[in-house]
C-alpha cells in the first residue's frame, strides 16, 4: 500500500515553488517537517510541524487549512526521509478520513520539495522574499 501513497506524491522543483510565492498564488501550504534544524531558517510563509509530531497534528492541519488549501508542499532538510514519510502519512490520513476515500478527485495535491531546504537555501538563501530567518 505504501507504493500507492508514493505514487500520489508529486515532485516539486524549487523554482516552481519560488514562482508560486512571487506570484502570490493562493491555495497552497508549505509544511516544513524539520525538528531542531528548523531554527536555521525556513521557506517564507511555511509552517513548521516536526516529523515526530506530524501524525498527531494531521487533523489540525486538515481542519485549519483544508478549506482554502488544495495543495500541500512538504519538505525536510533534503526531502529524502522525513518529508516523504510525512507526505505518505498525510495521504494515508486523507484517504481514510476524508471525502477523498470515496472520490479521489477530492484529494488535494501533495508535493515533495525536491532537494528540501538544503537545495532551497542554495538557490534562495539570500532572498528575503523567499527565505525567512527564525528569530
Amino acid at each position: 500500500m505504501d507504493n500507492v501513497y508514493k505514487a500520489l506524491i508529486k515532485p516539486l522543483e524549487p523554482r516552481t515553488l519560488a514562482s508560486w510565492i512571487h506570484s502570490g498564488k493562493n491555495g497552497f501550504l508549505v509544511i516544513d517537517v524539520r525538528g531542531p534544524d528548523y531554527r536555521y531558517g525556513c521557506v517564507r510563509g511555511s509552517i513548521n510541524i516536526p516529523s515526530n509530531e506530524f501524525d498527531s497534528n494531521i487533523p489540525k492541519i486538515i481542519s485549519e487549512y483544508t478549506p482554502g488549501v488544495d495543495t500541500f508542499v512538504i519538505h525536510c532538510m533534503r526531502s529524502q526521509i522525513r518529508g516523504p514519510r510525512c507526505a505518505r502519512k498525510l495521504i494515508r490520513y486523507l484517504l481514510l478520513n476524508t471525502e477523498a476515500k470515496d472520490d479521489l478527485t477530492k484529494l488535494p495535491n501533495i508535493y515533495l520539495l525536491q532537494g528540501g531546504l538544503k537545495r532551497w537555501n542554495e538557490l534562495y538563501g539570500n532572498d528575503p522574499s523567499l527565505m525567512e530567518p527564525i528569530p
